[in-house]
Formats: C-alpha cells, structure tokens, sequence
C-alpha cells in the first residue's frame, strides 16, 4: 500500500506515523507473555479500548475522548496510553 493512501485512514493514523517499511518487526517474536503480546497487537491494530477508538461508534467528537484513567484532560489515543498517561499501568487491563 502507498503511505499517501494510509494518511487518509483514520484507523491507520499512528501506523502511518511510525512506519515506513510495512513488514512484521522483529521484536514482536520477543514478547513470550501472551497477555502482553495481545495489548501490543490490539494497540498496533487500533482495536485497543480507548477513548479514541470507542467515541467513533457514538460520534463524539474528538477532542471530548478523553482519558477516563488520569483525568488530566488528554485525549486517550495511543501516544497517550503508550508515552504520556501517568496512571496507566498493566493492572488497568485484568
């Protein structure tokens, strides 16, 4: 697929960011923990449960799918479950 053409999906918003060559990363066979490799499958695939991801089937805007977790008023998309949310934690996900 052409990156062009991926800019243009939503659901292909953080892939399209990250990636440049679309093949299978080599650190996906270093993840032993099944529960774990499941959260980075579900996040690379855009299906985990965030706000993000949630808000599109009741059409809530954007910038109101915010993080339930800290409460600090971000948006609860990837980069905020992966690089920014103090609160998250594994525990959140049993």
């Amino acid at each position: 697929m052409k990156k062009n053409y991926l800019k243009h999906k939503p659901k292909l918003r953080q892939y399209v960011h990250f990636k440049s060559n679309y093949e299978m990363e080599p650190y996906i066979n270093l993840v032993s923990n099944k529960f774990e490799r499941s959260l980075i499958a579900k996040l690379r695939c855009g299906i985990l449960q965030l706000n993000v991801e949630l808000g599109r089937f009741n059409q809530t805007k954007l910038e109101d799918r915010l993080c339930k977790i800290c409460k600090e008023g971000f948006v609860e998309d990837e980069i905020h479950f992966v690089c920014v949310c103090s609160k998250y934690r594994i525990e959140h996900f049993k």
